[in-house]
């Protein structure tokens, strides 16, 4: 008589590890189909919270630097040629155009940069990858710039005043989503990603305020 032995607990275990590990590959190939460039951006505008929640789950770095410089290129280029006293400063729009791109994916990877560092050291836990990636698509809303560009060209003041009016609340929405793309990285409560956003960009303008009265008071000295 022979006894058949059932699976093993060894067994068993096993195959809930490659079953969880499947399980956790196809939802990520499910979101990564979900979320295209348009997927994307609709996201980031409609609901903005739930698609940096999702998409922090997965990896999306291709998609989100796809999406930051599809925004960047055409808000440089309406920037560079609706600035007509910036051009004539640096030398034409080609040059507003260089700079300005420049500039930001400067000012972007230093940004992320600071948070990272910033986060970690609070201990915070978390990707670099996923923060570039979330950092990125905080700034959809900056495409609105492009028509806001236009309002350069209006004759007299109102232009100009509105052109400023929309700035600042898209700088508001940008940073607002900032703020949510650190949360969302780290797992952090809203006040201490606040924090890891807006202290590296405190010390920032203190040291520059600091080296600005140094060479303020070395020039009056001398």
């Amino acid at each position: 008589m022979v006894i058949q032995e059932g699976p093993s607990e060894t067994g068993m275990q096993e195959n809930e590890i490659k079953d969880g590990k499947m399980m956790q590959t196809e939802t990520r190939d499910d979101l990564a189909r979900e979320y295209g460039l348009a997927e994307a951006v609709v996201g980031m505008i409609s609901s903005p919270v739930a698609t940096m929640r999702e998409m922090s789950q997965g990896s999306f770095l291709r998609v989100s630097l796809t999406v930051f410089f599809l925004v960047l290129l055409p808000v440089s280029l309406s920037t560079a040629l609706t600035d007509t006293a910036l051009a004539a400063q640096l030398g034409g729009p080609a040059v507003v155009f260089a700079v300005l791109i420049t500039l930001s994916l400067l000012i972007f990877f230093t940004q992320a940069g600071l948070c990272f560092a910033t986060a970690r050291l609070f201990g915070a836990r978390g990707s670099f990858s996923g923060l570039l990636s979330l950092l990125a698509l905080a700034n959809v809303p900056s495409i609105f710039m492009v028509p806001y560009a236009l309002l350069r060209l209006a004759p007299g003041i109102i232009g100009s005043v509105f052109h400023g009016l929309g700035s600042l609340v898209l700088t508001v929405w940008v940073g607002i989503l900032a703020v949510i793309a650190v949360r969302e990285t780290f797992q952090l409560s809203t006040g201490r990603a606040l924090l890891i956003y807006f202290l590296p960009i405190l010390l920032l303008v203190v040291l520059v305020l600091v080296a600005g009265l140094a060479v303020i008071v070395v020039s009056a000295a001398t």
